[in-house]
This record gives structure tokens, sequence and C-alpha cells, in this order.
């Protein structure tokens, strides 16, 4: 994880890695309108979910979603409303 601040006074920028996959992040009030939903697919969300779980954040402690669709789902909530939903398929 890297972050940086263009300057004193301009909002955080925040680069998050993970298995290959790279986002990234501003604290900024045009990043996304409050509700945004960023879906991420991958694989492993058991592997993901635990390593999450270790880490014990009091505030963003998901679970495993059992979806209609057929993926399994974690999805961590921000406290204005932003989602970051990471999903895989279930094989049949």
């Amino acid at each position: 994880m890297e972050q940086h601040r263009f300057g004193p006074v301009l909002p955080p920028y925040l680069q998050v890695s993970c298995e290959g996959r790279v986002q990234h992040l501003v604290e900024h009030h045009s990043g996304a309108c409050r509700g945004g939903v960023l879906r991420v697919a991958c694989n492993g969300i058991y592997g993901f979910h635990g390593r999450q779980a270790a880490k014990h954040h009091g505030h963003a402690c998901p679970g495993i979603d059992h979806t209609g669709l057929g993926t399994r789902e974690v999805t961590v909530r921000h406290s204005f409303g932003n989602r970051l939903t990471f999903a895989n398929a279930v094989s049949t």
C-alpha cells in the first residue's frame, strides 16, 4: 500500500495492490457519490475473507454472502455508504 499527497492541503491518494490487482483511491468529493459501489472479481474469496478477519478491523468486519447469482461475496462498507464488493463465481 502506497500513500501520497500532491500538496499539503490536497486529499491523500492511495494505491492498494493485492494478487496482481491495483486500485487507486483518493479521499476527494468527486471520487464517488455516496452509495457508490466498486465490484472486484477475485479468486480465493475464503482466503481473502480470512486475511481481512484476522486484522480485527472493528469498523469493517464483513462476512461472506452466498448470493442467488451463484457467487460468494465479501463487501466492505465505508461510513459514507460506499462499498467495495469482492466476488468470485461458484463452479457448478
